[in-house]
């Protein structure tokens, strides 16, 4: 029996990480499924996570500035997001290649690239057993 709960137990932890969330999202990108997908986003976090890396780039003098165009600029691009998905298979999304996991504190890191080259990584926290992406930054 104790081998029985172990087992369950590992398995449940194999299929929960961020790296099979990235994978759930892009299944989400290929259906369609914009609500599936999004479902596994904090999008203020993203937005805010943007806005702050923007901030810090360009210092004291223009960092409000940035801070707001990042802001605006990290909106668009979900709402592109949603427009690619759209596009079912043939969506950026739904063909992006996925990198290695690598926990980092709280968090895990997940590195992505779109078919075309463009690194990201994307940053995952768990809230209650369950992954959301929560920033997005360069390589």
């Amino acid at each position: 029996m104790k081998a029985f709960i172990l087992a369950v137990f590992l398995l449940g932890g194999c299929a929960s990480g961020a790296k099979a969330t990235v994978e759930k999202m892009r299944s989400a990108a290929c259906s369609g499924d914009s609500a599936s997908f999004f479902a596994l986003v904090d999008r203020n976090a993203v937005v805010e996570s943007v806005a702050r890396a923007a901030a810090a780039k360009t210092g004291k003098g223009a960092g409000k500035l940035a801070e707001l165009a990042a802001r605006k600029a990290a909106t668009d691009a979900l709402q592109a997001w949603e427009d690619d998905m759209k596009k079912g298979r043939d969506g950026d999304l739904c063909r992006m290649s996925l990198g290695d996991e690598t926990p980092n504190g709280g968090e895990t890191n997940v590195e992505v690239s779109t078919p075309t080259g463009r690194r990201r990584v994307w940053v995952f926290k768990a809230f209650d057993r369950r992954w959301l992406l929560v920033a997005i930054r360069d390589p």
